[in-house]
């Protein structure tokens, strides 16, 4: 389970990669959990991950880190 970042350019003509993937496996206790859904999180950079077993954690870019 990776997360791959991409941004925009101010005109949104363009995308580029954001560094590299970020492994999110090695931040879930548990290899059955997937994704099933994602939400940023106004103002911050951050996003909000839903997992398969009803679990809602925040993912942080900067601290690379899930609360």
């Amino acid at each position: 389970m990776k997360l791959h970042v991409f941004v925009f350019d101010k005109t949104f003509k363009t995308i580029q990669s954001r560094g590299g993937s970020i492994n999110l496996a090695l931040l879930y206790s548990h290899t059955a959990t997937s994704i099933v859904q994602l939400c940023f999180v106004c103002g911050r950079d951050e996003v909000m991950l839903v997992g398969s077993n009803a679990q809602v954690r925040i993912f942080s870019f900067v601290t690379q880190q899930i609360r």
